[in-house]
């Protein structure tokens, strides 16, 4: 397979560039990468806002998740408000005080984006968007069927 393919589909090359891109934020709130991305995810999320909600979102860990949470609900950046019907489930809020995060990341994400695909044409958009929604689809089915 080409270099330049293997090398997107690995997504080294696209997390070193969050980091570096996000590392002030991070550095001036004292929050993870993950801690970032939970607030971003949140910040779009509607009713979509469990911590499995996240963890599918994210594709990641449900521990890695779950301790990345209760650290932002330590610092008061999330809520959490415990479901009506069902108690198993906990829904998560962003509070007041993490709003201005939510604002910078948001902005910070937007111009991220609007550089990575400066020069690229909404159809070449859009054709990049089914292919990757068909190799995740294909990761997905070979993982289930080698039963990780």
């Amino acid at each position: 397979m080409e270099d330049r393919i293997e090398a997107l589909l690995r997504g080294s090359q696209y997390k070193q560039l969050r980091e570096y891109e996000f590392s002030e934020i991070r550095k001036y709130y004292d929050l993870k990468r993950i801690e970032i991305e939970i607030l971003y995810v949140l910040s779009k999320a509607d009713e979509h806002n469990t911590s499995a909600d996240i963890c599918r979102s994210l594709r990641a860990n449900k521990g890695h998740i779950s301790q990345a949470m209760d650290h932002l609900c330590r610092k008061n950046y999330l809520t959490a408000v415990q479901d009506t019907s069902d108690r198993r489930y906990v829904h998560y809020r962003i509070s007041d005080e993490a709003m201005e995060i939510v604002k910078k990341v948001t902005e910070k994400w937007e111009e991220l984006n609007r550089e990575l695909f400066a020069g690229v044409t909404p159809q070449e958009l859009e054709t990049l968007k089914n292919v990757a929604g068909k190799i995740g689809k294909n990761m997905e089915r070979i993982i289930g069927r080698n039963g990780r």
